[in-house]
């Protein structure tokens, strides 16, 4: 109202008082006849009289001046009905009865100056929300009142009273200790707060890199890959079409191994594979116009001839083709059913093949198995597994062969015959014998 800087916020109300009464220090008259306690007195009961809503009152060491007891009795009193008047003000004593009205009423609330037990110093905070203490005797102690006269006080006080003193004492020191712990907390979990956001960004960071890395490699390894069998094929046509000798052959796998990509050259020069460029050569692969494609038959794609694979399924006017370790899916119309004489020998017999570290080897197939155990393998990945192992079968010239599913819940036997149902090559399925594992295998015979 005086125009006043106030330190608060933009959004801050303030009532707005018509009067002020106040009562600091000591109105004290000889000539009036007014002791300390009269004149506190006389001032307040002319709040009393003119208080109202808006009216602000300040009164230090309320009741102060006279018998603490009778004295707590009135200014207790004239708090009661400060209150029923509902105006605002600031009141300090040291009476602990005026503590416990605070407490007990709405409408009032304790506050107090914040004091450091250990070093016996105000810290000059205010802190609202409950009593404080005297600290007579801390106080007394630190001015130099020898122990002999504070033990004789501490006889002559009412016991209820000095524990009281103690336990807010105590209190005080554990909440000065507990707030500087929150403080330091405060401070960590600031810092914890920044470091958790910096791994969170590196470990973003590195898992794109990690995306973008294993990406490049497969893109990599692909070109490798498709790079090294286009050279094979052209050599191995070289051979075919000059019926070349010996002399020859060997030149050619000389130039061959030069012309590789250098992680194939380095891989073959490693384990020095047996690459036999004088195997028998497959025949011309011939396409069959006008016959629809169907389940295990080789086709070539229309829009790029060079790709042949094997149709898996059939699914409407689409089908899905296995070229190399890759399924894709592609409409009928884009495919052309071929027929392959002795192409799956090559297939049999070598097979280039490339590890996640993008090193290529190539080597010979041992021998045809005529049992396959799956037991305990996933659905997709058995039939992933089946696969291979009925076309090594077909290739190798089996008539029949043994799958291991094992009896279980009977989920994994009955996806692997369902495939096998779709396999033209596939012409009877039947358990094994009793005495050879029962339905726990699948006995497969070929075409």
């Amino acid at each position: 109202q005086c125009g006043l800087p106030v330190s608060c916020d933009d959004q801050s109300r303030f009532p707005w008082f018509t009067r002020i009464f106040v009562s600091i220090g000591d109105e004290q008259s000889i000539q009036s006849d007014l002791s300390t306690y009269t004149s506190h007195l006389a001032q307040l009961n002319e709040m009393v009289s003119g208080m109202d809503d808006s009216t602000l009152f300040l009164v230090d060491e309320f009741g102060a001046g006279t018998d603490p007891r009778t004295g707590g009795a009135i200014a207790e009193a004239f708090l009661q009905k400060f209150l029923e008047k509902q105006g605002y003000g600031l009141i300090s004593t040291h009476y602990g009865n005026l503590k416990d009205f605070a407490e007990r009423n709405y409408g009032i609330q304790n506050a107090a100056m914040q004091f450091d037990p250990l070093n016996l110093q105000p810290t000059y905070i205010l802190e609202i929300g409950h009593a404080g203490g005297s600290y007579a005797f801390e106080i007394a102690r630190n001015v130099g009142v020898s122990e002999d006269i504070l033990l004789n006080a501490t006889s002559k006080m009412d016991q209820g009273q000095l524990k009281y003193e103690d336990l807010l004492m105590k209190l005080e020191a554990q909440k000065n200790e507990l707030d500087h712990v929150l403080e330091e907390n405060k401070v960590k979990n600031a810092e914890l707060k920044t470091v958790l956001e910096r791994n969170w960004t590196m470990k973003k960071d590195m898992d794109q890199n990690k995306v973008r890395i294993l990406r490049e490699a497969k893109d990599k390894a692909q070109t490798i890959l498709k790079e090294a069998n286009r050279k094979i094929e052209n050599t191995i046509r070289e051979i075919r079409e000059a019926q070349a000798d010996k002399e020859t052959t060997k030149k050619l796998r000389d130039d061959l191994a030069v012309s590789l990509p250098k992680e194939v050259q380095a891989q073959l020069k490693a384990e020095e594979p047996d690459l036999d460029l004088e195997m028998e050569l497959p025949e011309e692969i011939v396409e069959i116009a006008g016959e629809k494609p169907l389940a295990g038959d080789w086709v070539r794609f229309r829009d790029n001839a060079e790709n042949l694979g094997q149709v898996i399924e059939l699914q409407g006017n689409r089908a899905t083709v296995r070229v190399g370790d890759v399924r894709v899916t592609a409409k009928l119309g884009n495919l052309i059913k071929v027929v392959r004489s002795k192409a799956e020998e090559i297939t049999t017999e070598s097979v280039i093949t490339m590890a996640n570290t993008n090193r290529i080897s190539v080597q010979r197939k041992a021998s045809i198995q005529q049992e396959l155990n799956v037991m305990g393998l996933r659905v997709e990945q058995a039939l992933n597994i089946v696969e291979r192992f009925i076309d090594d079968a077909c290739l190798g010239g089996l008539k029949e062969v043994r799958i291991l599913h094992g009896k279980g819940s009977g989920a994994l036997r009955s996806a692997i015959r369902n495939y096998l149902n779709t396999l033209h090559r596939v012409n009877s399925m039947q358990d094994a014998s009793h005495e050879a594992g029962g339905s726990g295998w699948t006995v497969v015979g070929l075409n």
